[in-house]
């Protein structure tokens, strides 16, 4: 069942168009998520750098989604003990 693995995939959100559209633009177009409070939801600004928890990223080097170098861009915006796995492959 190696399709299993690719589920996800098929799983679609209902998010109303003006929603979906202002999310792409203010978090893929833009990135605003990666400046301190220049994204604003419901009347809060985002500070990513205010978060301060334990996280964990991993990234596979030859991962056309999401390159490895975007997830180790990600680590340095929030606070707390970080660890960072750099893998050759996918998982």
């Amino acid at each position: 069942m190696p399709f299993d693995l690719l589920y996800w995939n098929a799983d679609s959100t209902n998010l109303p168009a003006k929603m979906y559209e202002e999310y792409l633009q203010n978090t893929y177009c833009n990135n605003l998520l990666k400046e301190s409070n220049n994204l604003e939801v419901l009347g809060t600004k985002i500070d990513l750098g205010k978060v301060d928890c334990n996280s964990f990223f991993i990234a596979a080097k030859e991962d056309h989604i999401v390159p490895w170098h975007s997830i180790y861009d990600g680590v340095k915006l929030l606070n707390g003990h970080k660890i960072f796995v750099s893998r050759i492959q996918g998982m």
